[in-house]
């Protein structure tokens, strides 16, 4: 007993895409190219623009290369810039993401099991009102936010950076 042989056209004939689904998915396809666009230029022009003189930025082409001396140049005058002040700039934001971090995941790992997977009274509000409070922009809550740090001494800490984006 033989198995009849589909044929490849007939096989894929099922596979194939309608046209308003195909016409769907190229929309999606340019708007996707689009956003990739719009934010690939900027991204494009820094890394070339590091290479260029001020006097060139100004002057050449926006996509026009630089050359590798002023490419030099604009590396010896940001490492010149305050005595190398970048490198402690670069030091304090790894230090103060990093504690973020470890704070994030020793409070949240733990507050996320417990609220999984225990059952208690006023656990349903306890998740609204979390969710009610992200929804608050973080521009809202810098005021009191200074007002809590300046109340506990903290102003001028690095913990007055690290805390508020640990919670």
């Amino acid at each position: 007993m033989t198995t009849p042989q589909i044929s490849r056209l007939e096989r894929d004939a099922g596979r194939r895409l309608d046209p308003i689904a195909l016409g769907a998915r190229g929309v999606a396809v340019l708007v996707l190219l689009a956003f990739a666009f719009f934010f690939g230029v900027p991204i494009v022009w820094l890394i070339i623009a590091t290479g260029k003189s001020p006097h060139e930025l100004l002057t050449a082409a926006p996509f026009a290369l630089g050359n590798w001396n002023s490419f030099v140049a604009n590396w010896n005058a940001l490492f010149g810039f305050q005595q190398s002040a970048i490198v402690g700039w670069l030091g304090n934001s790894t230090l103060y993401a990093f504690a973020a971090l470890v704070i994030v995941l020793v409070v949240s790992i733990p507050a996320g099991f417990a609220l999984a997977l225990t059952d208690f009274r006023f656990r349903r509000g306890l998740l609204v009102v979390t969710l009610v409070v992200m929804l608050i922009p973080n521009t809202a809550l810098v005021l009191p936010i200074f007002l809590e740090l300046n109340t506990v001494g903290l102003i001028g800490n690095a913990l007055a950076v690290i805390l508020p984006f640990s919670f």
